[in-house]
């Protein structure tokens, strides 16, 4: 079986080649067009020669523009930018009890008598003095009372610069109550009432002034008039923080009186607002209509302060009113 299968397979080997030989054979005898060679003529070897030397330039096709994306409908989110770190400045901590104020300058001092309707010499209307409240404040002043200036206490914000508020002569205009919903007030258009009013709307400029009174002073002077009413008045200034100052008994001019007039003018009238107003000091003094000099006025005030006219210290002594009556007051506190 082996043997035929190679018989086989050589048989059909030979019949493939002689296949493939015969067609070799009809190719080669079928007819064939039969080609001449042109000459070349001198044209043809100057455009060979052209051919060679000329360079070669190659346009570039052209690209189609690429289509635009469509916009896209998915918001963009921008990312959040992170902040860079700084550097906290480190406070500065002043302690403004050790290290005071440049207290060199001027304190400016205003110093009132009438208020009233209109402006006038001895008279600031009431307008007006809301308004030099106003101007103030927008100045940076803020008020201090006076002991503290002279005492050295002055105590003010950094950046502002204090001022005195006093009054002379105990007016009406400067303290009057009304009854306001059964309660006592000060009247709105009094110096009392335009303070209360313009702290309550600038905290920060202080509710400090100084009033200097007549005890004894021809009415409406004596302690702003309304009798019935003066030791309301008094408490109400000490308890706002306000200052209540000697003016003298009745606004007499010192300087034309002996020592023993000095003594009762000052000594009196403390002795009044000590019994309005028990156990405040009356520590202020302000010469009525510049009466005596630096250096009089500092001694006849130390000595009115400290003895009396018998030169018994704290001896009672009776209150001279200006018709030349009589009344009995306690004895003048010792000085504290």
């Amino acid at each position: 079986m082996l043997a035929r299968r190679s018989l086989l397979r050589r048989g059909a080997a030979r019949v493939v080649f002689v296949v493939i030989s015969l067609a070799l054979t009809a190719c080669q005898s079928a007819s064939l067009p039969s080609f001449t060679a042109a000459p070349i003529t001198p044209s043809m070897k100057s455009e060979q020669q052209s051919l060679k030397t000329a360079s070669l330039t190659i346009v570039p096709s052209p690209v189609a523009p690429s289509p635009t994306p469509a916009p896209s409908t998915t918001p963009t989110v921008a990312p959040t930018p992170v902040p860079s770190p700084t550097t906290k400045p480190t406070a500065i901590v002043v302690d403004f009890s050790k290290v005071h104020p440049n207290e060199l300058g001027v304190i400016p001092i205003m110093e009132y008598h009438l208020i009233g309707d209109a402006d006038a010499r001895w008279s600031r209307s009431w307008q007006h003095f809301r308004g030099d409240l106003e101007r103030l404040y927008q100045a940076g002043y803020r008020t201090v009372p006076l002991q503290d200036v002279i005492d050295d206490r002055i105590d003010v914000p950094a950046g502002y610069s204090p001022v005195v508020l006093t009054f002379d002569d105990s007016s009406p205009g400067q303290f009057t109550l009304v009854e306001q919903n059964g309660k006592l007030v000060p009247d709105p258009h009094c110096a009392v009432g335009i303070l209360d009013a313009f702290y309550r709307e600038h905290r920060d400029f202080g509710e400090h002034a100084t009033f200097f009174v007549l005890p004894a002073a021809d009415p409406p002077h004596n302690l702003f008039g309304q009798d019935q009413y003066q030791k309301q008045k008094l408490d109400y200034l000490v308890a706002h923080g306000m200052e209540i100052g000697n003016h003298t008994y009745w606004h007499q001019n010192l300087s034309e009186v002996g020592d023993a007039e000095v003594k009762r003018q000052i000594g009196q009238a403390v002795q009044v607002i000590d019994t309005l107003v028990p156990g405040y000091d009356v520590d202020l003094f302000a010469l009525p209509q510049s009466g005596a000099g630096p250096v009089t006025r500092s001694r006849r005030v130390r000595r009115a302060r400290t003895t009396t006219d018998s030169g018994d210290s704290g001896a009672a002594q009776p209150l001279v009113q200006r018709d030349g009556s009589q009344s009995e007051l306690p004895a003048l506190r010792q000085r504290r």
